[in-house]
Parts: structure tokens; sequence; C-alpha cells
């Protein structure tokens, strides 16, 4: 039996791209799918592309977020899977593409294994700008199966590796069990999601075939490291993952926190920003106190000569 795949998508005023992502969902060779397009209020003419797909294609759902689900593309997958019928259950950004035998190879995974509670299914990957000819997959240590989601975190780790979110075909009571996406962030949002569902994973199956197309925006010159709910939601992410993997295992395990810590420190100029998150920043505050002293005593050298 083929179990229903839902391919849940968060859509904002992406009328000009969200037709390619949809073109790369009819094109599964996978028959069972449901795809859910959940609105976040766009003002484009996105809902009159979706109108011509549906009338296609009765398997695609137009949605517009409620009020009741926080705005930004976290409420809209929340409200999303709260709608969804699938077994297993895909999220996809629109503007990302699958290969035509994404779902295929990863329900054949399946179907060729005992255990189908708590699994999650990975793929192959790569980022493409506004095409994908001539695009090929990613050669990464992270492209095989592994016996936990704890071990796909270790690896990630290893080798400063992810998954894009719409690589992972995830069984639907993961994500009940995860209790969805948090909707108060806005950065990094996928990656405290995806440890939590890793986390709890039984299993990680990796077919040989099918992958995934990660769009990489052309550079606007604009650095979210200017915007301070960004920069917040960012700090926020990498307290939670550092929580939910010491709930699991030794943090030593898992230097990647502490790279993230020194990433975001050495990119955010407001030093209040540093000062609101002190635990978080221990180490930094530190380091940079040390720093800055041993400076200033061989200024102050200088100035005695």
């Amino acid at each position: 039996m083929n179990p229903l795949v839902s391919i849940i998508i968060p859509t904002f005023n992406r009328a000009d791209l969200i037709a390619e992502t949809l073109d790369s969902v009819r094109e599964q060779t996978y028959q069972e799918w449901e795809c859910l397009v959940i609105d976040d209020g766009s003002t484009d003419a996105t809902e009159a592309v979706l109108k011509q797909y549906i009338n296609k294609d009765q398997r695609f759902q137009y949605h517009k977020r409620p009020i009741s689900f926080g705005k930004g593309a976290n409420g809209c997958r929340n409200y999303g899977f709260s709608l969804s019928k699938g077994q297993f259950i895909n999220w996809l950004d629109s503007d990302d593409l699958f290969s035509e035998d994404k779902l295929q190879a990863q329900i054949s995974e399946i179907q060729q294994t005992e255990q189908t509670t708590k699994l999650v299914v990975s793929c192959k990957w790569n980022r493409f700008t506004t095409d994908i000819d001539g695009i090929f997959p990613k050669e990464a240590h992270i492209n095989r199966s592994f016996s936990s989601g704890l071990e796909l975190l270790k690896t990630f780790n290893k080798y400063a590796s992810f998954f894009p979110s719409h690589a992972y075909l995830v069984s639907r009571e993961l994500v009940a069990m995860s209790k969805g996406w948090d909707e108060s962030l806005r950065v990094n949002q996928d990656g405290e999601f995806f440890t939590r569902i890793l986390l709890q994973a039984s299993r990680v199956l990796h077919p040989e075939k099918g992958m995934v197309y990660y769009r990489t925006p052309q550079l606007t010159g604009v650095s979210q490291f200017q915007d301070e709910t960004k920069i917040c939601s960012a700090i926020q992410s990498w307290q939670l993952i550092s929580e939910h993997l010491q709930d699991e295992a030794s943090l030593d395990q898992f230097p990647f926190i502490d790279h993230a810590k020194n990433y975001l420190f050495e990119r955010i100029d407001d030093r209040k920003t540093w000062r609101k998150y002190p635990k978080f920043f221990e180490h930094q505050l530190r380091r940079a106190r040390f720093t800055y002293q041993w400076k200033y005593r061989i200024l102050a050298y200088f100035k005695k000569k």
C-alpha cells in the first residue's frame, strides 16, 4: 500500500516563483500526495496562480493562514500540518524544488524496511540560483542511512553539514511528538525544529536516488545582522538547540554550538545585544574582556615609551 504524503508549502508574495515549485510537485513519479499551500497574506497574484493549479489537479489546496496561528512561515507550517492527512510530511519552501523521483525514492526506501515508526528519510541535495540544469548532488558524508537521528546530528557536527528542510520526509507521529514549529523564531527555525525531530527519530533512511534543489538568492547587500529581531531570533534558536542536545548527550560532542556562538558574536556590532545574553555568550565575553585588557596594557606601555 502506498502511503499518502502531505507536502506543506508556506508562501508570501511568491507569485513569480511558486509555479516552478508546484511544477516540481506535480511532476512527481509518486502519485499519492496532497499539496497544501498556506498563504501568509500575499498581496500579489499568488492566489490566482494557485487557482490555476487547483483547477488542473485537485491534489493541490490553497488556504490562508488564520489569525489563530502566528504570522510567518512557521505559523503557516503548523496550520498546514493541522489540515494535512498524510502518513508522511514533507515541508517545502515556495521557491525550492524537488527532482521528479524524490518522493518515489524515499517511499521505496521506507517500503523496504520493516520498521515504519518514528522514521525520517533524507535525500541528496544541492544549491541553485535560477536554473537547475547541470546541478548535481553534493558529495557529502551525510549521504547515507543512520541508526538514529542523534548519529546524524553528530555527523552534521563533525563535517559542518546539514540537509535543507525539503530533503526530509518525516513520519507524521514524529511531527506530532515534536509539537510543531516554534512560531516565535524568524531565523534558523528549521535547524531548531529538525534538531527536535532527529533527536526523537528511531532511524534515518537515505535512498540512492532522488534529490532536492535549495534556492540560494542572489546577494542583496542587506545583512540579517542589521535587524535586531533577526539577531535575537538567531541567538534564541541556538539557545534552544543547545538545550535540546544537552538533554540527550554531552555538549562536548557538539562543538558546532560554540562555533555558532563565535559566528554570531563576531558579526553582532551592537555590544548591548551581547549583554542581553550573558550566559549564552559567557566564553566569548570573557575572551573579549581578556583581549581588550591586553590591548589596553600594550597601548599604555607604548605611551610611556
